[in-house]
């Protein structure tokens, strides 16, 4: 999440950048394309910068530029125009208000979501070594049973 005051002429290109470095930072050398996880931007800007239109807050992702249907949820950006809010939004509540609608989140759902996270991260990583335990027992079993068939025919 970031709050941009000033206008600034590359902004697209600058959120871009960081929101791919995000993403493909989650993947080494090596690592399977699915541990990657969604990345979210929210950007909060002081100014206009879609001066087409009078909407305050709106969603861009990655979508079919024929049927308009989205092609992956694994990049969004959120943007919420602070001038162009309702002016009973123009106050901190409205504005905090308008930060948890783009985030989703209170504190405690974050936290609770955040433990969620690292227990799911710790199930599966239990269970990996589970699985090269026992891959690794598999292995050492049928060594046992090559070793003197290797020694008797070669």
């Amino acid at each position: 999440m970031e709050m941009q005051v000033t206008y600034f002429e590359y902004w697209t290109n600058r959120v871009l950048y960081y929101l791919s470095k995000i993403y493909t930072g989650q993947v080494k050398t090596g690592d399977p394309y699915d541990m990657v996880k969604p990345c979210i931007h929210v950007s909060i800007l002081d100014f206009i910068y879609f001066p087409e239109d009078a909407k305050c807050c709106r969603k861009i992702a990655f979508c079919d530029t024929e049927n308009g249907k989205q092609y992956t949820d694994l990049m969004e950006i959120y943007i919420l125009e602070l001038k162009k809010l309702p002016p009973e939004d123009q106050n901190e509540k409205g504005v905090i208000r308008w930060m948890r609608f783009l985030g989703g989140k209170s504190r405690e759902e974050y936290e609770l979501r955040q433990k969620a996270v690292r227990d799911y991260n710790t199930q599966i990583k239990s269970a990996e070594k589970r699985g090269e335990k026992s891959g690794e027992k598999s292995l050492i079993k049928l060594t046992v049973r090559l070793v003197p068939f290797a020694k008797s025919h070669c």
